[in-house]
């Protein structure tokens, strides 16, 4: 009986997955990401991001490069750059990108998990040039200390691990188990779709959280308007320095002045950089906290949190510093928001975008 089984469930393995209609645990799976598929949208390149991370460390030889995933010949920096040198490529340019994974499917869940990474480029003659292969596991710890660049319609800080366990790429099935689909991609979109987007639980997927990093300054202007709030915000923050001439020095302000006493000569305050971080829950947008250098005449402090700097007490017109930010009734510049970097002139657009639009369709709000 016990043998009878085990050849029941060989024959099982050997049959085509377009024709088992049972579950599967722990079956090789290749899925293909192509650098140009990847829709603005996602706001992420995964492809282009694992490919510029990884590139320098294996040059330096902190992340062994192999053939292929049986991991028994390693490429070294010096093959790699004659491969390069010979067929015209580059290893940080590979627009294909191909991630080896085991999944588990049944009926109420899928689960995946990723061994490693090939790396395929072209060369002039549109034949495929392989890079090799990189395991996970030379590069886990990197991947989810180190952060991939977002556009504007991204979330910020986002780890590589998060981004890679998202799933939220494009990406082809190419095969599973004992299966390619050259010739039937239908049947790989149908697996692909049964094991991802039927409703089943996804173990194993991360999630990322709505949220955005800005960066503008405010400067100070010789002349303003009354809904110009930019030069009483400037003295504002400057007061606080004359008052508290500890928080100057706390700040790197010893850099200014050589002979600290009580009658400390703070500088003018020109302006401020501020970074803000908003995040949004339930369709409503806030600004969760931020950061303020403040711009002195010859030089500027360190950083300083909004959340600290908020114990002074700075009111305007009845509001609190945060409310003030929040609402941002003075001139500024935005140019930056988490990675991309944007012409200040269309600073008013995006954060009117910001509040009104979809978050993965900023540039799209800005530019229709």
């Amino acid at each position: 009986m016990r043998k009878l089984v085990r050849v029941l469930s060989l024959l099982l393995f050997l049959i085509p997955f377009s024709k088992v209609a049972l579950a599967y645990r722990d079956v090789p799976a290749l899925v293909h990401l192509n650098k140009s598929e990847q829709a603005d949208t996602i706001g992420f390149n995964l492809v282009e991001g694992i490919c510029a991370l990884i590139y320098p460390r294996i040059l330096d030889g902190s992340i062994p490069l192999y053939v292929s995933p049986e991991k028994k010949l390693r490429i070294d920096a010096a093959s790699l750059q004659s491969l390069e040198n010979s067929t015209g490529t580059k290893f940080e340019q590979s627009p294909d990108l191909f991630i080896h994974e085991y999944w588990s499917s049944n009926r109420k869940s899928t689960h995946f998990q990723v061994m490693g990474f090939s790396f395929v480029n072209k060369n002039m003659l549109k034949e495929k040039v392989s890079f090799g292969f990189v395991s996970i596991q030379d590069i886990d710890s990197l991947l989810h200390h180190s952060y991939i660049s977002t556009t504007a319609n991204g979330s910020s800080g986002i780890a590589f691990d998060q981004a890679l366990m998202s799933r939220r790429y494009a990406y082809h099935l190419v095969q599973l188990g004992e299966e390619a689909f050259y010739s039937n991609p239908v049947q790989a979109v149908k697996l692909k779709r049964e094991a991802f987007s039927s409703g089943k639980e996804i173990r194993g997927l991360s999630s990322i959280p709505a949220k955005k990093q800005l960066a503008y300054q405010v400067l100070k202007k010789k002349y303003t308007t009354d809904i110009d709030w930019s030069n009483e915000l400037v003295a504002a923050i400057e007061q606080v320095l004359i008052n508290n001439p500890e928080l100057f020095f706390n700040l790197g302000g010893a850099r200014y002045d050589s002979f600290p006493s009580l009658n400390v000569d703070i500088p003018e305050v020109r302006g401020l950089l501020i970074e803000e971080n908003w995040i949004k829950k339930e369709r409503k947008t806030s600004l969760e906290s931020a950061r303020i250098k403040i711009v002195l005449a010859g030089g500027d402090l360190q950083w300083i949190e909004l959340s600290q700097l908020e114990s002074y007490g700075i009111v305007l017109h009845y509001k609190s510093l945060r409310e003030i930010l929040s609402d941002k009734p003075f001139a500024y510049d935005l140019f930056r928001i988490n990675n991309q970097e944007i012409d200040p002139m269309e600073g008013m657009h995006y954060m009117e975008a910001l509040k009104k639009a979809p978050w993965n369709q900023l540039n799209a709000y800005v530019f229709q």
